[in-house]
């Protein structure tokens, strides 16, 4: 009965008759119980102190025998303990106080729950107790005299425990099993009063004088474990190993499936696009990009998160379905992959970049780099290939590849490609573009998945590298068991400026489409080149900026590939010069563009804003690659001219005719007339 009042536990006290006990309606440890209330004037005093912090108390019957925890999980008992109160033995000589410091003396004992036993206090409740057995702490007892100092059992309060876990008889195991399930715990220890947890539970009878012969007096749902894993006697009981199986039952999934994407260039977008499907497939998914760390589409950390640290991060969240992880070669060399083995690896391309750095210097050290995230899958998984790359398809080939059974999804833009075509004959898996579709092909059936034209960011097929990244995000997403449906739901909805940020966002500005853009290598800037030239045509032109940390070579290879799609070119530096001197790198990339494109457009700005305004200004209506350092700053620029996100796959339209805008500080004659600048540097 639940007493909200002095007046109501003696009235409970009444109605349930003595003896009884009254403790706090939320405690533990036994704290303020008082155990064999029988009068009116205990029961209030047992009240005040059960009731101490403002709430009512719990008046039961008391029910005579030992006390019992029996520690359920899963339905299922799995150790049982006899708690004794804490006590101690005459020897006819010391008194009470020092046989507590003797039994206090063992090394098993220390301070709460620090130590295997907990050290007993002659506190007021234990020399209230003496006294009812006319004891005190100088009281000497006979030798071989029993002294309890408590009533409870806990071990919280210095008492001991017994392994009785083969002794319980099945009726007890029953009313546990049972009590466990009408509370809905997975885990609880049942604590029970019984003459004999060996003998049947009494089925509702009485003893001698009316007293229960047995009862289930509390059941605990975060349980201790001591008294199992450590009794005074009798063997300890593996309860934590039964835990640990109740949470991850052997032969049940203890992982959540794992995605790592490499190659070189169309990580980021693979990486979302795989991350999109899932989380439309009904999955929470954890992410890492060069742009962060996501937790459920929401952004958890903001950096370049694309190493071993930024995985470990999503792999500690428990609340995702899956982990999608991009993998960097810097990560791996400086770190490792960040995870033991992935249910599915993707390459997406491997060309030169980077070389030079962390002691990779040409391009097959960059291949042993990557083949290490195709290398590392579990026995059976899955391994995602591009099979018009060269170096990546034959990564398929290797034996450190091959000895998990993985299996190989090729993917490729190329119709009748000599590697699809061989490995479907052998009956594998391929991911084709074929008659505008996206294709699986299952040896010799064909599914199609997608069209083109419904791929955002796609224009049609006018973006070649947009569908293989789509192409290996499919693949990968087949080989989780991803079904055709949800796929296509997902993709025709991943529209690059809200799902894809700084990948192919086009906004308007100035009359004209600007194309904001990460590329910072040769082959993605070719790539980009080419899909704005296919889609608006026109004189476009790039503001841009390269890393400082490329080699020489590479820097010049990149400038190369934008001179030969932008006839006008603004060039800024990054605010972090990654080692260079200031002005060192915009040196190197107009010379290598004037080398290749003699003739070409070229003008410097301090900054991402002042650069994209001068080549917006220029443009006067037609496209604008917008290449950045850093996503913010770049966004900051396309704000500064009111820049406004363009729908997904909507060309923008086409210059006009119009004269362009009289010459400036910032639009200077020479720049119209496609002749190099010298000296003209524009600040912002």
């Amino acid at each position: 009965m639940v007493a909200w009042s002095a007046a109501d536990a003696a009235g409970a006290l009444g109605r349930l008759g003595g003896p009884v006990v009254i403790k706090p309606l939320r405690g533990n440890h036994g704290a303020n119980v008082t155990v064999g209330v029988t009068t009116a004037v205990a029961a209030v005093a047992a009240y005040a102190q059960a009731a101490a912090d403002g709430e009512g108390a719990i008046v039961e019957k008391f029910v005579p025998g030992t006390d019992y925890r029996v520690l359920v999980i899963n339905g299922q008992v799995v150790a049982a303990a006899e708690l004794r109160p804490a006590s101690v033995t005459g020897d006819g000589v010391s008194d009470i106080a020092q046989l507590v410091d003797v039994v206090n003396a063992d090394p098993r004992r220390g301070e709460g729950h620090s130590r295997e036993l907990t050290k007993i206090k002659l506190d007021e409740r234990a020399l209230a107790h003496l006294e009812t057995q006319g004891l005190g702490p100088a009281s000497v007892p006979a030798r071989g005299r029993l002294v309890t100092l408590r009533r409870n059992a806990n071990l919280s309060t210095g008492g001991t425990s017994r392994d009785v876990t083969d002794l319980v008889h099945e009726d007890v195991a029953d009313v546990c099993r049972r009590a466990a399930a009408v509370v809905g715990l997975d885990i609880c220890g049942i604590d029970m009063r019984l003459a004999d947890i060996a003998a049947p539970m009494p089925c509702g009878g009485a003893g001698h004088g009316g007293a229960e012969l047995g009862a289930v007096i509390e059941i605990n749902a975060c349980p201790g474990l001591r008294m199992h894993l450590s009794p005074v006697e009798g063997a300890p009981r593996d309860v934590a190993g039964a835990v640990i199986d109740s949470l991850y039952p052997p032969g049940a999934p203890s992982r959540v499936p794992v995605v790592a994407v490499t190659g070189t260039n169309g990580k980021t977008t693979t990486v979302r696009m795989i991350g999109h499907i899932l989380s439309k497939a009904g999955m929470r998914v954890g992410m890492a990009t060069t742009d962060g760390v996501y937790s459920g589409g929401r952004l958890v950390y903001d950096a370049d998160a694309s190493g071993p640290r930024s995985a470990d991060m999503v792999l500690d969240d428990t609340s995702i379905d899956a982990a999608v992880l991009e993998t960097a070669r810097g990560g791996i060399i400086r770190g490792g992959l960040g995870y033991d083995q992935a249910d599915v690896a993707v390459v997406t391309n491997i060309t030169a970049d980077h070389l030079g750095a962390d002691g990779v210097e040409d391009l097959d050290e960059l291949v042993e780099v990557k083949a290490l995230v195709a290398e590392e899958v579990r026995e059976g998984g899955t391994v995602v290939l591009n099979a018009d790359d060269p170096v990546v398809a034959a990564l398929a080939d290797r034996r450190r590849v091959r000895r998990h059974a993985s299996v190989i999804r090729y993917f490729s833009l190329v119709n009748g490609n000599p590697v699809i075509e061989r490995h479907r004959q052998a009956g594998g898996l391929a991911y084709e573009l074929r008659n505008g579709e996206l294709v699986e092909f299952d040896a010799d059936r064909e599914r199609a998945l997608l069209s083109v034209a419904e791929l955002p960011g796609a224009f049609g097929g006018l973006a070649p590298h947009v569908i293989a990244n789509a192409l290996a995000a499919v693949a990968a997403c087949r080989g989780l068991g991803v079904s055709a449906k949800d796929i296509r739901r997902a993709l025709g909805t991943f529209t690059p400026g809200e799902s894809n940020p700084g990948r192919g966002n086009v906004y308007l500005a100035g009359g004209g489409p600007v194309i904001l853009d990460y590329g910072h290598n040769a082959a993605a800037l070719d790539a980009t080149g080419r899909m704005i030239n296919d889609v608006w045509g026109g004189e476009p032109v790039a503001a841009i900026t390269l890393p400082g940390d490329r080699r020489d070579d590479l820097v010049a290879r990149s400038a190369e590939a934008v001179a030969a799609w932008f006839g006008r070119v603004v060039v800024y530096e990054d605010a972090d010069k990654r080692g260079r001197r200031p002005g060192e790198m915009t040196g190197l990339i107009t010379a290598a563009m004037r080398r290749a494109r003699p003739g070409i457009g070229l003008a410097t700005a301090e900054g991402p804003q002042a650069a994209l305004r001068i080549a917006v200004t220029m443009a006067a209506g037609h496209p604008v690659l917008f290449v950045y350092e850093k996503l913010a700053m770049a966004r900051q620029a396309l704000d500064a001219l009111n820049a406004r996100l363009w729908p997904a796959d909507a060309v923008p339209p086409a210059p006009t005719d119009a004269a362009p805008p009289a010459p400036s500080i910032e639009t200077p004659q020479s720049w119209m007339a496609g002749s190099p600048l010298r000296g003209m540097k524009a600040k912002g």
